[in-house]
């Protein structure tokens, strides 16, 4: 199973959670920041989701997740007390290697998940790994256009100044621009978030497969 977060930077250049996604091989679950009153419902509500008895024994990877992404999870999960949220952490140099996560549900009964880092398997940037494991790349996307007033956007392609220009070129995104005749901020980064974690999935299987 595979989970990814996305962010945005504010005006005091803080990362904020814009969204979050999960997929187990099957089906996707997503959250979005506009859906809930404030970031720790969507972390509450992303944990909730997760911490079902069907997921007992997983195993959720999630991409740069030990020195970036669950840096937004860790003290939300910690506040889950109708769980009995039992939270056991491995790591080195500051890094996570596996965090061993302990809960009860409505049966009582204790089921456990675990959460690692996918980065520290597999060292290098996603994009870099679907082309070398010969899966298509994994999309363009605006990293600079969210902020906390356009959230729920809907209108034309934001300008191509939004993009990382050292991996978006001109002619890109100008194909790219040609694909929309309207565009949906939230449509569009819950698509982004949830095609990196099948693309994950696919990447991980595979490489289970060669070794």
């Amino acid at each position: 199973t595979t989970l990814d977060l996305e962010t945005f930077v504010d005006s005091n250049k803080e990362h904020r959670i814009l969204c979050a996604c999960f997929y187990d091989g099957t089906e996707t679950n997503n959250f979005y920041i506009s859906d809930f009153s404030c970031p720790e419902e969507l972390i509450m509500a992303l944990f909730e989701t997760m911490m079902q008895p069907k997921y007992h024994k997983y195993t959720f990877y999630i991409h740069n997740g030990s020195s970036f992404d669950l840096i937004f999870s860790l003290k939300k999960l910690c506040n889950l007390t109708t769980r009995n949220v039992k939270i056991t952490p491995i790591y080195k140099d500051g890094k996570f290697l596996n965090l061993k996560i302990q809960f009860n549900y409505n049966d009582n009964k204790t089921y456990t998940l675990n959460i690692k880092d996918s980065l520290l398997l597999l060292p290098l940037p996603l994009a870099k790994l679907a082309k070398s494991f010969g899966f298509e790349d994994k999309g363009l996307f605006p990293y600079s256009f969210p902020n906390i007033d356009n959230l729920d956007y809907v209108g034309k392609v934001p300008s191509y100044k939004y993009f990382d220009q050292n991996k978006v070129t001109k002619d890109m995104y100008k194909e790219y621009k040609k694909s929309y005749k309207v565009w949906n901020l939230k449509n569009e980064i819950l698509n982004y978030c949830e095609l990196d974690c099948i693309l994950l999935y696919n990447i991980i299987n595979k490489f289970n497969d060669l070794i």
